[in-house]
């Protein structure tokens, strides 16, 4: 990883006003951000980019929801860290292949912290298939 480089955090999140308070948030902090309302947006966002360092999504949105756009991303974007965000009850990391969810409303502090854990060499909880029994 080049700790030179700018990282790239994708904001999946249906509520544009959350959606936008965190990637206004994430900017500040120093990452690049690109943003998508729902799981099929993201999608089609990666299709055309080559790499983003973590993805930051809500479990529960229209169209296509984070643990589905999870498992899409381990077979199109195999290694990518997922973050999933989520208002209500926080699900078994087990029930997220492993992956770390955050409850909302965020610290800001706390997600900063979580995505720069979640994008340093060695991390524990990747999307993918080959990477869902580790935690």
């Amino acid at each position: 990883m080049d700790q030179d480089r700018i990282q790239t955090v994708l904001v999946v999140e249906d509520e544009l006003l959350l959606r936008m308070l965190t990637t206004f948030l994430l900017r500040e902090s120093g990452f690049n951000v690109l943003e998508a309302g729902n799981g099929d947006e993201a999608l089609e966002l990666l299709a055309n980019r080559e790499h983003v360092d973590v993805v930051l999504t809500d479990i529960r949105m229209p169209v296509m929801d984070g643990i589905e756009l999870s498992s899409r991303l381990g077979f199109s974007h195999p290694g990518v860290p997922i973050l999933f965000l989520t208002g209500e009850e926080v699900p078994d990391r087990d029930a997220l292949g492993g992956a770390r969810c955050l409850k909302k409303p965020l610290n800001p502090q706390k997600l900063v912290a979580a995505i720069n854990e979640a994008i340093t060499p060695n991390r524990s909880w990747l999307c993918g298939p080959d990477h869902r029994d580790r935690h």
